[in-house]
């Protein structure tokens, strides 16, 4: 298959040939990612769930303290990056999006401030 990637700018046009990664909307690309992916869906535990669906992954986790729940969301995100670099794949950070959710009862005894994620 013959892809090339093409720059066009004002004056300057640049035309490259592209022999990495699988065309969007190619049939084969969500048996790919079923493939790859189920290497770390399968880490699902007590502690964790993770989900697998349309090229995304959403992660699950609890934590009765801030500081838990970062440090257990953090150890997660560390097993996804190690198992897709494994893979020879990359978490595409720009990409990733957090949503820190505290219980009502619980919002007038802790401190407030920010989820730190790495």
């Amino acid at each position: 298959m013959e892809r090339k990637v093409v720059f066009s700018g004002g004056i300057v046009c640049v035309e490259r040939e592209y022999c990495m990664g699988c065309p969007q909307g190619l049939v084969v690309v969500p048996t790919l990612w079923n493939i790859y992916i189920n290497v770390i869906v399968n880490h699902n535990n007590d502690q964790h769930y993770i989900r697998a669906f349309s090229g995304d992954l959403e992660l699950f986790t609890t934590g009765g303290t801030r500081k838990e729940l970062e440090s257990k969301t953090n150890s997660l995100l560390y097993l996804i990056y190690d198992k897709l670099q494994e893979l020879k794949l990359e978490l595409s950070v720009g990409k990733c999006q957090g949503i820190s959710i505290r219980s009502y009862q619980n919002a007038n005894h802790q401190r407030t401030g920010q989820s730190v994620f790495n």
